[in-house]
Order: C-alpha cells, then sequence, then structure tokens
C-alpha cells in the first residue's frame, strides 16, 4: 500500500473541501493517507480504517504556522513513522514536508507543490517593493529547484507566473483547477422579489483586488444614471478596509458589511444577482467559484485566471480592471437580467470545478511516477 502524505488544512470550509475530499477519496481506494492539518488543529491523532486504505488526521507540533526547529524535528519523525511515497503540500505546510521527505528519502519521495498566489499579486500587495521579499523570492527559487517534482497549478495564469517568476521548467508544472463543494441544494436563499439589481463583491480589501476603482466606477455609473435601481454590496477584509467603509457611507447605493463568516457565504452570493471580481491580479479566486456553484454570474476581470475559463456574455462578464471597463459591464447589466446567463454559470461550475474532475487530475500526476 502506497502511502501519500497531504499537507492542508482537513476542512470543507473555501478550497481546502478539495484536499478534505482527496484525502477520503485516497484513503477508500487503497492509498494509506497521513494528513497533517493546520486548521482545524487536532490534538490527538484521529485514525480511519476503511476496507482498502487508512486516513490518518494530525497536526503541526505548534499550533501556529509549521515554520520552525519544533516542527522540523517534529515532521523527521512523521516522515520516518509513515516514509510517504507521495507528498501533496499547500502554502507554508509544503516548506518542511517536502525538504524532510526529498532528503530522508534520498529523492526518491515525490513532492507536489500548489502554487496558491502569484507573485504580481503579492508584489501589488506589499508596502514595499523591499530586500525582504527579494530575499525570500530567491530562497523559495532554490527550494523549488531543489525539493519540487511538480507544481500544481490552479490556472494557466498561474502557470505561466511561476514559469516567469522562479524559472521552473514547463515539464514540472501542471494545471489542476481548484475544486470546491457542491452545497447548492443547501441553497434556499432567492433574488427573485428583490428590486432593481444587486452587485456583489467579497474578497479581501488590499490593492490587488482593485476595490477602490470598483467604488468609484460605481458612483460614477450612478451619477450618469441616478434611475437605475441598483446596490453595490462589499464584503470583507484587508488594508483597505476603514477607507472602503468610509467612501461607502456616504452612498446609500453602496452596503459595506465588513468581514463575513464563511457559513454565510452562500447566502450573501444568492441574493445578488451578479459577483464582480475586479482584481488587478488574481490566480483562481474562490469567490468566482462559490458563485458560480450557487448559479450567479461573474463580472470578471481579464487579468485572473479564472476569467480564462469564463465566456463573455454567456456564463459571465469579462472587463478590464479600469474604471471605463466597469462602468460599460453597469451599463450592459441595467437593461435587464440575464436569466441564461444563471444556468450557463453554473454549468460551468459542473464542468470545471466539480471535485470528481479534481480527483481525476490529481490521479493523473501521482500515477504518472
Amino acid at each position: 500500500m502506497k502511502t501519500i502524505l497531504i499537507a492542508h488544512n482537513y476542512s470543507k470550509k473555501s478550497f481546502a473541501y478539495m484536499s478534505f475530499e482527496l484525502a477520503n477519496y485516497l484513503s477508500n481506494n487503497g492509498f494509506k493517507v497521513v494528513f497533517i492539518s493546520h486548521k482545524p488543529y487536532f490534538k490527538e491523532e484521529k485514525i480511519i480504517i476503511n476496507k482498502k486504505g487508512e486516513l490518518i488526521i494530525t497536526s503541526w507540533s505548534s499550533i501556529d504556522r509549521p515554520t520552525g526547529l519544533k516542527d522540523f524535528f517534529w515532521f523527521i519523525k512523521i516522515y520516518k513513522k509513515h516514509q510517504p511515497n507521495y507528498v501533496i503540500g499547500h502554502f507554508v505546510g509544503a516548506n518542511i514536508s517536502t525538504m524532510v521527505s526529498k532528503i530522508l528519502s534520498l529523492g526518491k519521495t515525490k513532492c507536489f507543490v500548489y502554487y496558491h498566489t502569484l507573485s504580481s499579486q503579492i508584489l501589488s500587495d506589499l508596502r514595499s517593493n523591499s530586500l525582504k521579499y527579494k530575499f525570500k523570492k530567491t530562497r523559495k527559487k532554490i527550494f523549488f529547484k531543489l525539493f519540487i517534482d511538480i507544481f500544481i497549478c490552479p490556472s494557466e495564469l498561474s502557470k505561466k507566473d511561476i514559469i516567469r517568476t522562479f524559472g521552473v521548467n514547463l515539464n514540472k508544472t501542471k494545471v489542476v483547477l481548484n475544486a470546491i463543494e457542491d452545497r447548492k441544494n443547501n441553497n434556499v436563499s432567492s433574488n427573485l422579489q428583490k428590486e432593481g439589481i444587486q452587485i456583489n463583491y467579497l474578497g479581501r480589501l488590499d490593492p490587488s483586488k482593485n476595490v477602490k476603482v470598483l467604488i468609484a466606477s460605481f458612483i460614477e455609473f450612478k451619477k450618469r444614471n441616478p434611475n437605475k435601481i441598483m446596490t453595490l454590496s462589499i464584503a470583507g477584509t484587508g488594508q483597505l478596509s476603514q477607507e472602503v467603509k468610509k467612501i461607502s457611507n456616504q452612498f446609500s447605493f453602496i452596503n459595506f458589511l465588513g468581514g463575513i463568516s464563511y457559513h454565510q457565504v452562500d447566502d450573501f452570493l444568492s441574493k445578488g444577482d451578479y459577483t464582480i471580481i475586479p482584481s488587478l491580479s488574481d490566480n483562481l479566486p474562490t469567490v468566482g467559484l462559490e458563485s458560480l456553484m450557487n448559479g450567479i454570474p461573474i463580472i470578471i476581470s481579464n487579468t485572473t485566471g479564472l476569467s480564462k475559463y469564463c465566456l463573455d456574455n454567456v456564463n459571465s462578464i469579462v472587463i478590464l480592471p479600469n474604471e471605463t471597463s466597469l462602468i460599460k459591464a453597469f451599463e450592459e447589466i441595467s437593461k435587464g437580467k440575464h436569466d441564461k446567463m444563471n444556468i450557463q454559470a453554473r454549468a460551468l461550475y459542473e464542468e470545471k470545478f466539480s471535485i470528481e474532475n479534481y480527483h481525476k487530475e490529481i490521479i493523473k500526476i501521482i500515477n504518472s511516477f
């Protein structure tokens, strides 16, 4: 029985769901799976025995980010105990797990690391292009070269980004679209009785998300079209929270909610007619997948990885991340609702972002070694 170690969050929240489901899928199909969960934190190891495989769920030695020597030496014990054939790493949990596995296995363990965040997005959100960032970039470039067999990219855009930024060999990259849980049947919200059109923004309020331009564009649209009944609702937190709140409070047609809990996401999105993603740079924004899953079409910037899989005026509205393009999109949707677009939005989720598709693609990578 081959062993696969997954370092992520053992949770159904957001795109961590795909790792949660992958762990159970693999263990039900003849693999021994060791899942190291950052969040939620498991104080005690949990073992699930299946007919064909086994799932072991544990957590790092420290509750905080696993970056210290304590976690390093703890993982050495985990490796020696389970000796994984494959490691799938997400975010910071990938660093120690892949490095130790590669060294102790003398290169035999195959290590797959996710490339979730675009370098261009990181640069947009930095307060300054510091020496610290340059150092981290160089360190990561060395780490990638020495310890990683395959880079899993959630979009074609992230594939191009990692090749351009870190000089990664094309043959070591694989595009595997993220998957999220299908919660459509649990959704009881309806926007059919609501007057006018509601556009929702949900996400971080950071420079790369382009929220200030979104707000300015919407205000200008309303000035030009005072009789159009259209509202913009904004939910999220980040660097620009106070600034966004201050501007929003000046206009009755902009609702600022601040941060919302994850169990409120579907209800928030489903009450809107469109979800807007105006990012200057973004990989495969999860809110876009959640909106499509709920059958809510998206207005999305063409500088995001998700836009490549969208069809303009079919399942979404693809825009440039500037004021002119945003205003044009608002004017277009103000003419009336696109009922067929809701159906096509849901169809796009089913075609591209289902958990079944995700399982197939990961198995292909595993079987290629």
